[in-house]
């Protein structure tokens, strides 16, 4: 159904989807009722987290950082491309209202893929999770990901080795200065 609608947006016909899900078009409106009511399904079930939440799952732990990271960047990536592609071919410029509850529960996987990495990470595994997250959706959005786009492994290593060159020293980026100086009148 979804790649349907990737394709075709509203377009997609009950002819087209019936025949995709090897059922009558008869079959298609007993279950449904009407096409909107399916279009809304498709997209429940885009939105449910548990394809997620098991990819995560399914990675080692045993796996190197950078080897583990690239693969939540393309579990990651692969999700958000799937959604903006559908909300995309639907017109939609918002996430429709859905329990978002359920987000914590991939967030609290992402966390535990990390969990071993504790005393390593210069930061909180929830906040490495919240880098990972951002990273993983920016680099999913083409215009922004620009004409040469940097692969799972690429970002994995930048992630977890940085931009300095080996004995350069960083500054903590607890320590930099994020508020704007006050001034006194």
């Amino acid at each position: 159904m979804l790649p349907l609608i990737r394709a075709n947006g509203r377009d997609v016909s009950t002819r087209q989807i019936a025949d995709a899900a090897g059922v009558a078009e008869g079959t298609i409106f007993r279950a449904f009722g009407d096409k909107e009511s399916l279009i809304n399904a498709a997209i429940a079930q885009l939105f449910d987290p548990l394809p997620l939440i098991l990819a995560l799952q399914r990675i080692d732990a045993t796996l190197p950082l950078e080897v583990r990271v690239a693969e939540v960047i393309v579990a990651l990536r692969d999700r958000f491309s799937q959604v903006r592609a559908v909300m995309a071919s639907l017109g939609l410029h918002a996430r429709p209202p859905i329990d978002d509850s359920s987000r914590l529960h991939w967030l609290q996987a992402l966390e535990e893929v990390f969990a071993a990495d504790t005393d390593r990470l210069a930061i909180p595994v929830s906040e490495f999770a919240q880098y990972l997250r951002l990273l993983a959706f920016s680099s999913a959005i083409e215009p922004i990901a620009g004409d040469r786009p940097l692969s799972a492994a690429q970002l994995a290593g930048l992630v977890v080795t940085g931009a300095l060159r080996p004995g350069e020293q960083a500054v903590c980026p607890h320590h930099l200065v994020t508020e704007p100086p006050t001034t006194e009148n």
